[in-house]
């Protein structure tokens, strides 16, 4: 109850609601927060009405600098943290997650925030939706910051839909996602594109 009343506070009403929601406070009223009647009186159309509706972005990320071209196209809610999509593309490019990344959105920067990375801000509380509202938004997501993976991230469509992805799913791409910290003798080697593949471990991607 505390995160989401202060998510009503800073983002508002919708905002609120998401972060209710995630937190398991919609199925367990009785908190005992000293906010909950009022939170609650404030969310009550969304929450009558199932919460607000939820748009799928769709995403094409593309490594740059990498020749021939690499990119995947993704689908996912536009509730989507920065965190949950940090997540989708670990999988879409067969990344191994064992170094640092740094999402940039209009000059401001994003990580996780148990690294203590200076001047980011908190990618678990950073939604896609809010960070890109409008088709043709861009940001960048930079994985490795020895090697320096740098993937520009377009959002290519906002669709209106009354069923919203559950999960993200990866709906084209083309190339070979390159070698990680690969050196002679040592490192894999490229791993082909298969999206039968890629969406087999989305699917346990289930966005919040």
């Amino acid at each position: 109850m505390e995160y989401a009343a202060a998510a009503l506070a800073v983002d508002g009403p919708h905002e609120a609601f998401l972060v209710l929601r995630e937190r398991g406070g919609l199925d367990t009223p009785g908190s005992g927060h000293p906010d909950e009647a009022a939170l609650r009186d404030d969310l009550a159309e969304l929450i009558a009405a199932g919460g607000p509706p939820i748009p799928t972005y769709q995403l094409k990320i593309t490594l740059t600098r990498v020749r021939p071209p690499v990119w995947r196209r993704v689908r996912l809610p536009a509730t989507a943290t920065l965190d949950e999509l940090h997540r989708v593309i670990q999988i879409v490019f067969d990344w191994d997650d064992d170094h640092l990344h740094v999402f940039t959105v209009d000059g401001r920067r994003y990580a996780d925030p148990f690294f203590g990375l200076e001047e980011t801000a908190d990618e678990f509380r950073a939604r896609l939706g809010k960070l890109a509202p409008n088709a043709g938004a861009a940001l960048t997501y930079v994985y490795d910051l020895g090697d320096h993976w740098e993937h520009r991230i377009v959002v290519e469509r906002i669709i209106e839909t009354e069923q919203p992805e559950t999960s993200a799913v990866c709906v084209g791409g083309q190339g070979d996602a390159p070698e990680e910290d690969w050196f002679p003798g040592c490192g894999r080697d490229a791993t082909p594109f298969d999206l039968a593949a890629i969406n087999e471990q989305l699917s346990g991607t289930a966005p919040r």
